[in-house]
């Protein structure tokens, strides 16, 4: 994890648009996004320990994170008024069947299946803005 600064009120104001947002572990994208979106941004390399023992705080939900969190996130991005095609290019990207990927896929379904069903439409979105 990093250490993000963001003014209060933006952050604020970030979540008072998308009240839906304490059930999704990405959310902290959304704020930063929402908050850099009209206000400049700092990028400062440092080093970071993250994954101690090998085991995080969300690791238990990662194919969610990964599969549902974060697309909706970028789908709340879009409607900000994001770069659609850079949102859509970003949430298929996730999509390119790999061995990892598929194998992922299959155990975010069988592990949230609710879940599962719930991303379905943001791809589908993506991919019919895409055509």
């Amino acid at each position: 994890m990093t250490a993000n600064i963001v003014k209060r009120e933006l952050a604020l104001e970030a979540i008072k648009s998308w009240p839906e947002c304490y059930d999704n572990l990405a959310v902290p994208i959304f704020i930063y996004s929402y908050a850099g979106k009209d206000a400049p941004a700092r990028v400062v390399a440092r080093p970071v320990l993250d994954d101690v023992y090998n085991l995080s705080s969300w690791y238990d939900r990662a194919g969610c994170v990964l599969y549902k969190d974060v697309p909706e996130v970028l789908l709340r991005l879009r409607e900000l008024g994001f770069d659609r095609r850079v949102m859509n290019r970003v949430l298929l990207k996730r999509l390119r069947f790999k061995v990892y990927t598929g194998k992922a896929l299959i155990k975010f379904f069988l592990k949230f299946p609710v879940e599962f069903t719930r991303s379905v439409p943001y791809y589908l979105r993506a991919l019919r803005d895409e055509v």
